[in-house]
């Protein structure tokens, strides 16, 4: 304390830096409010490319190709997403989607149409054993 005055410890600063002022006084303190905005950026999330759901379509179902264009689609879009080309990125991905989407549609109609057809074909022959095992002759045998 060079010039006699005493400083309270919250004044001087801890670390030493390139310019800084000491108030002369300690009682000449005076309270600075500063008003701050804070701004978060947004970010959208990072596009979706698909690639699992079009390698299962590929893999295991794969009607008029439509698997197979759309893992083409997935890894464009994957591609893209590399680049940094987030808009391309989420074109790509989205027309892999809607070709999923079409071929899990062909897939459940496909699979419904089975269903009936088998039931209907088990319903017929057991209908033709049953009439067969009671002696009587159906429409269905003609013998």
């Amino acid at each position: 304390m060079a010039s006699g005055v005493p400083y309270p410890p919250e004044l001087v600063p801890m670390q030493a830096s390139k310019s800084y002022e000491i108030p002369m006084d300690p009682s000449d303190t005076t309270v600075v409010r500063h008003q701050t905005t804070t701004t978060y950026l947004t970010e959208r999330p990072h596009p979706k490319d698909y690639i699992v759901w079009s390698l299962c379509m590929l893999l295991y179902y794969n009607p008029f190709c439509l698997g197979l264009t759309a893992v083409y689609f997935s890894i464009k879009s994957r591609d893209r997403k590399v680049v940094g080309d987030l808009e391309g990125a989420r074109s790509y991905g989205k027309t892999a989607c809607c070709l999923n989407v079409f071929a899990l549609i062909i897939l459940l109609i496909c699979v419904i149409v089975f269903i009936v057809l088998f039931s209907t074909i088990v319903g017929r022959i057991t209908e033709m054993t049953r009439d067969m095992s009671s002696g009587r002759q159906s429409i269905y045998y003609s013998g």
